[in-house]
């Protein structure tokens, strides 16, 4: 809580400062590379046919992904696999190029990091042993 003091000193850090800006970057799908660590992936091509279907009623992606740089131009995703494969559909089978580019927040992690971020973005599912 702030001093009563504090209340006009300009030296009092904002909240919204002491948390990093998310930039979104907008990234086409070809650039996304599937994670090897991956371990949900989609059941079968009707679970993906069924996003597309809300990505393209919606008209947006409406959640982030969330990636790590790779090269130059390429990112390895570490969470919206199945986002990224309904948008590809979405372009090649359906001719819908407007759904070419994914919002995209670019993540500066660690290797550990990355593998316990891809572990907690599929928290909800059970690992299966293939």
């Amino acid at each position: 809580m702030a001093k009563l003091g504090n209340i006009f000193n300009k030296e009092e850090i904002k909240k919204e400062e002491q948390h990093p800006r998310r930039i979104i970057k907008w990234i086409h799908y070809s650039k996304l590379k599937e994670n090897v660590e991956q371990y949900c992936p989609a059941r079968d091509k009707e679970e993906i046919e069924s996003l597309a279907d809300l990505i393209q009623a919606t008209g947006e992606v409406i959640e982030n992904l969330s990636v790590s740089k790779l090269d130059t131009d390429e990112y390895k995703i570490i969470a919206g696999h199945k986002h990224c494969q309904a948008c590809k559909l979405l372009v090649e089978e359906r001719g819908l190029k407007e759904f070419a580019f994914l919002p995209c927040i670019v993540n500066n992690v660690s290797a550990v990091q990355e593998s316990f971020r891809v572990m907690a973005s599929n928290g909800y599912h059970t690992k299966k042993n293939v």
